[in-house]
């Protein structure tokens, strides 16, 4: 009896356990808050907010528009415009000046079933802190760009929080900042068919359009550039006219321009070392919400806050493509066939896909690193440690190097990359990546340099795009599919190129050719099954056997393969061919019309010295000959070109 009331005992202990546990689990976020700041919430159930229209898509008011639509964006940047179109930009020696209402529209105040109007980032993070802290966000009032009467309101206690501030300009009296909760770039968008900018020095020389928020950046980069005062709209509209050389602004606001307005012939071509941090402006009378903000902030998943970026910065081109009203008039008036109307949706939908990739691509939040003079990793973001499987101190202080090099089949191609962008251009290429798992992840990546605010010294921003998947086709398209070895055609492309950096490095290039002894006896007596299996083996062997980066190993075209290596001298080339014959023959394939009993293989071998002037054509019908004077003398031998 007493060991059934002990059992009883254990089990009612270990379910008060598991109940524990779940309640813990449930309040994990309520512990997170330190007891005084538990008391402050449960004494602070509701913040009224001031709610600015614009810029979208981080904070709007749905259904209404800014009574400055032509004008930038003063709620994110509290500095005086000029009128629009004119240059602007604080006098010499004159610093910050006091700031200025966007427009003088009275604030209006929002009703109880208006709330839902809120749309945004700002309005998701808010319901994500809502989630965490169990406070209550209410809209009270609305700007319409009235950014003088909205901190008023907070001044008079009307509201306590504006959702939408920048970080990094002078804060209103009155007002505490949180920490950010969005990082936007901030991009160039030029021509589509310009040629980019060498450097951020060069963007002084252009005819540069942009809105009010940006001069102060270009400012803080030590860039003396004269800035056109423009609307987004308007100045995406003068670079695809010609108008401007170049706009700059902050990739949101140009996500949400292009998704309402189909502007054609321009291109993202950079990102600015400045990009733009939005944060929350806290009325000072309730300073103790930043802390509880800020916690809550950490606590947000990076699924969910990738979720938000998602949701509001995703570019549905190809829905305007099909639904824009300018597609009708164009079918309609015009009057094309329908054929020709389709050839050009097709041609605008590519033009739009090569923007939205470019702005996908120039997304920090995606694939980046920072690196310093001396190519060493100073800064990773949340991404591309999550892509890769590292953590960000496994990458933080490595060179560049240890994530991944430029594939272009040339040891020294980190060096040309360090060359080129050393001089102050921009550097790009495919950049082979070794994830933490042995895995692989081929990039297409731009590196380009920038001065890091406060600073002197020149650092670099590596961007990665993804190309695994593209990369994958291309390898069909290069490689044959029975021996996974490199097609003829893709000879024809890499032979030149090796033989160029043999002559660079001043080392020899090998070409061997080869040939499987009476292969057609083989397929006649065993089946072409067994025929293809001997080729796939021998296609694996020769993987196996030349995988330096200055090996490449071919299917030529049916039994006939090839090698091309760069070796130090002739006697290096013989010895790996002869023991590339020996391999193959010792894979013990029984062929039992061939003399030996087995598969063999037959092999042509030329040399040429780096000196040497000949041509891909005369090597190949060189490495021909042997290999026919090879067959001829009795198979299952090497011969090597006199020559």
């Amino acid at each position: 009896m007493g060991k059934k009331y002990c059992a009883l005992f254990l089990i009612l202990l270990l379910g008060l356990v598991f109940i524990s546990t779940e309640k813990a689990v449930a309040s994990n976020n309520k512990t997170t808050f330190t007891p005084g700041e538990l008391v402050w919430i449960k004494a602070h159930p509701e913040i009224k907010l001031v709610i600015n229209i614009g810029p979208q898509p981080i904070s709007f008011w749905e259904g209404a528009e800014a009574s400055n639509p032509d004008g930038p964006p003063q709620p994110r940047d509290n500095r005086p415009g000029p009128p629009p179109g004119e240059k602007f930009g604080p006098p010499p020696g004159e610093g910050f000046r006091p700031p200025v209402m966007g427009s003088n529209r009275p604030l209006v105040k929002i009703e109880k079933h208006q709330v839902m109007k809120f749309k945004g980032v700002a309005s998701e993070y808010l319901k994500e802190i809502e989630e965490i802290t169990g406070l209550h966000f209410v809209p009270v009032l609305l700007s319409y760009n009235n950014f003088r009467a909205a901190i008023k309101a907070i001044e008079n206690g009307e509201a306590d929080l504006i959702p939408t501030m920048l970080t990094g300009e002078p804060v209103m009296r009155g007002l505490i900042l949180t920490e950010p909760y969005l990082q936007v770039p901030v991009v160039v968008v030029m021509p589509e068919k310009s040629d980019g900018y060498k450097n951020l020095e060069q963007l002084s020389t252009l005819r540069l359009a942009g809105v009010l928020s940006i001069q102060s950046k270009l400012n803080r980069m030590g860039l003396k550039a004269n800035l056109i005062h423009t609307s987004p709209i308007q100045g995406l509209i003068g670079v695809s006219t010609g108008k401007f050389d170049a706009f700059i602004g902050e990739l949101s606001t140009i996500s949400h321009v292009l998704k309402t307005n189909p502007v054609t012939q321009i291109k993202i071509t950079g990102e600015l070392p400045l990009p733009s941090n939005v944060a929350m402006g806290v009325s000072s009378r309730i300073k103790e919400f930043v802390p509880i903000f800020n916690k809550a902030l950490t606590i947000v998943s990076r699924n969910r806050k990738a979720a938000i970026r998602e949701k509001w910065f995703k570019i549905n081109y190809e829905k305007k493509l099909t639904f824009g009203r300018w597609v009708w008039f164009v079918i309609v008036i015009v009057g094309l066939a329908l054929m020709s109307g389709l050839l050009g949706l097709l041609y605008y939908k590519r033009r739009f896909k090569q923007i939205q990739t470019a702005v996908e691509a120039l997304d920090p939040h995606l694939l980046s690193a920072n690196i310093d003079q001396n190519i060493i990793i100073t800064q990773v973001t949340e991404a591309l440690c999550e892509i890769t499987g590292f953590k960000t101190h496994d990458l933080i202080g490595k060179p560049l190097v240890a994530l991944g090099s430029p594939t272009e089949g040339h040891p020294n191609s980190i060096d040309v990359l360090w060359q080129t962008i050393k001089k102050g251009g921009s550097w790009k290429g495919e950049v082979k990546i070794q994830k933490k798992d042995g895995s692989t992840l081929w990039t297409e990546a731009i590196v380009s340099p920038f001065r890091r605010e406060n600073e002197n010294r020149q650092g670099y921003t590596v961007i990665y795009q993804d190309v695994s998947q593209q990369k994958h086709y291309e390898n069909l398209a290069k490689r044959d599919e029975l021996t996974r070895l490199y097609n003829r055609r893709h000879f024809n492309t890499l032979a030149p190129q090796l033989l160029k950096r043999s002559k660079q490095e001043k080392k020899n290039l090998a070409l061997i050719l080869m040939d499987v002894d009476n292969f057609k006896t083989y397929n006649d007596t065993y089946g072409h099954p067994e025929g293809d299996k001997v080729l796939a083996a021998i296609g694996q062997s020769l993987n196996s056997i030349f995988k330096r980066r200055s090996d490449l190993a071919f299917r030529l075209g049916g039994e006939e393969f090839g090698v091309l290596t760069l070796v130090s001298n002739p006697e290096e080339a013989e010895t790996t061919t002869e023991k590339t014959r020996q391999h193959i023959q010792d894979l013990a394939i029984t062929h039992e019309l061939n003399p030996p009993g087995v598969v063999t293989i037959s092999m042509g071998l030329i040399t040429l010295n780096p000196e040497n002037d000949s041509d891909m054509d005369t090597l190949y019908k060189k490495a021909d000959e042997a290999l026919y004077e090879a067959k001829q003398g009795g198979r299952n031998q090497y011969v090597r070109s006199k020559d």
